[in-house]
């Protein structure tokens, strides 16, 4: 049996308090799910995060199942906040959605471009593959390499079946 990796890094540009608060809010989400069971339930007990924080934390739990909010890094660094797959088991998309909260909570203009690497512990066809993705605080624009290649292939079948 193979084991599937996701592996990425986003890097936030973001001052220290900034990346506080994305901290704290991937925190919340995780405690959230904790003590939910991962079914996104009531945080009784947590004092840390304010009222609104714990409404977005819900909301992104809401759109990913729970195993989906594990494995992730998030760490405030000297003009960034990193957000990144821990032991290849974060989810891409759960952190593309949980950086663009921040985006909008800061009400931030920043166009972050970020990739993904998929991988497997063994050679499978399936096993590996990735993308990339252009976030804003209004859109997530992703990109399937698999989709590009094919359309790029179609492309190239049909010019080489043209008449010369």
């Amino acid at each position: 049996m193979a084991d599937y990796y996701a592996h990425f890094a986003l890097a936030v540009p973001a001052t220290q308090e900034q990346g506080e608060w994305l901290e704290a809010l991937y925190e919340t989400a995780i405690q959230i799910q904790e003590r939910s069971g991962g079914g996104g339930g009531n945080p009784r007990g947590h004092r840390a995060a304010p009222r609104g924080m714990i409404s977005l934390a819900r909301k992104l739990l809401r759109e990913f199942e729970p195993e989906d909010c594990m494995g992730l890094g998030v760490e405030t660094e000297p003009g960034a906040v990193v957000v990144w797959s821990e032991d290849g088991c974060g989810n891409f998309f759960f952190a593309a959605e949980l950086v663009q909260l921040f985006l909008r909570h800061f009400e931030l203009d920043d166009v972050l471009m970020a990739q993904w690497a998929l991988t497997c512990s063994s050679p499978r066809p399936d096993g590996f593959g990735g993308g990339a993705a252009v976030i804003d605080r209004e859109r997530i624009i992703t990109f399937d390499p698999s989709t590009l290649a094919a359309e790029a292939a179609q492309r190239e079948r049909a010019r080489l079946a043209a008449p010369t």
